[in-house]
């Protein structure tokens, strides 16, 4: 039996680990060809289909976990694709260029700092220049 924090349990789930790993919060388990992280208590948090190669990921976005998945899977290059109804959010694989990290925000949330970016620039005294910046947007 393998015990770990939750930071690092989380890793192993997105790795695709199917061995037990357990702690006080967390566990993984394997279900009808599933890999399944889930809280102490039973509630299912994410889950992957061993078929998808661990490409495609179903996180629930409305666990009190989702901010710590959601960055471990952008640390993977998981970037978040799809919203359903009922509060889960499809991750996929998409891989990033050298020296680009991947982040997710709304983009309300990316205009405010670009233009907080922009003002203190101006306020310096220094040339307006877009910071380096790669926007991944869906085609539908």
């Amino acid at each position: 039996m393998n015990v770990v924090d939750d930071i690092t349990l989380i890793h192993k789930f997105v790795q695709g680990e199917t061995e037990l790993w357990f702690n006080h919060n967390l566990r993984i388990e394997t279900a009808c060809k599933k890999i399944l992280l889930m809280s102490k208590n039973g509630n299912m948090l994410a889950n992957v289909d061993e078929a998808s190669n661990f490409q495609s990921f179903l996180v629930n976005g409305e666990s009190r976990y989702w901010e710590l998945i959601n960055k471990v899977l952008l640390e993977h290059h998981l970037m978040p694709i799809s919203s359903t109804q009922n509060g889960w959010t499809r991750y996929e694989y998409c891989p990033i260029p050298d020296n680009y990290t991947m982040n997710f925000t709304e983009a309300r949330v990316l205009w405010r700092n670009w233009r907080n970016y922009q003002y203190q620039q101006v306020k310096k005294g220094v040339c307006l220049s877009l910071p380096n910046l790669l926007i991944a947007t869906s085609q539908s």
